[in-house]
Parts: C-alpha cells; sequence; structure tokens
C-alpha cells in the first residue's frame, strides 16, 4: 500500500467545477486554469484529474495518483481524496492545473 503524502489538507465543502481554460502552452507544459464554483472552497485531487480531462475514468485518476504520477504543489502526492483548494497547483504528464476560487 502507498503511504499518504503531500501537504496537509484545509476544510470546506465538495466543489464541482465551473470552468477549465487552457492559459498558456510553453515548450512541453500546458497550464490550465481550473474555477471552482461559486461558495465551494475545494475539489478532491481525483476528482479535479477527471473534472480537467486529464484522465477520462475515476480509475484513471485513483492509479495515476498511487504511481506517484501527480503532483501537488511541486510534491508527489498520493492521497487520491486530497483536498485541492484555491492558489494549488496540480501537475500530471505534461500538464499543470491552476486552481481557483470563483470570483
Amino acid at each position: 500500500m502507498f503511504g499518504s503524502r503531500c501537504g496537509s489538507a484545509k476544510h470546506g465543502a465538495a466543489v464541482r467545477a465551473i470552468s477549465v481554460n487552457t492559459l498558456t502552452n510553453t515548450e512541453r507544459n500546458i497550464m490550465r486554469d481550473f474555477t471552482l464554483r461559486s461558495g465551494e472552497d475545494y475539489i478532491k485531487l481525483g476528482q479535479l484529474l477527471k473534472a480537467a480531462g486529464l484522465v477520462d475514468e475515476g480509475s484513471d485518476a485513483k492509479h495515476a495518483i498511487e504511481n506517484e504520477e501527480v503532483t501537488v504543489n511541486g510534491e508527489v502526492c498520493t492521497m487520491r481524496g486530497k483536498k485541492i483548494h484555491d492558489g494549488d497547483v496540480v501537475g500530471f504528464e505534461s500538464e499543470e492545473i491552476h486552481v481557483h476560487q470563483h470570483a
């Protein structure tokens, strides 16, 4: 079994995405902006990977996270339920997702 790695979670309510926009494409890194719904504080890591279109299935997200292929704020994270908040950056393959609170 994999150990839990990555920063501590903040408290908040469950969320759904309202938008995912490509911001820039530099060499091999694609950066995207992910906006949380109004009034929502976080999205779980596995849900974010699927909502952002980085994986097709929840099981794909689970395997990527367990195989230490995903980073949160530059650190490998093996917690599928890790709460991702405004300001967090999630990396997978050649993409980075920048999470923002709804304005």
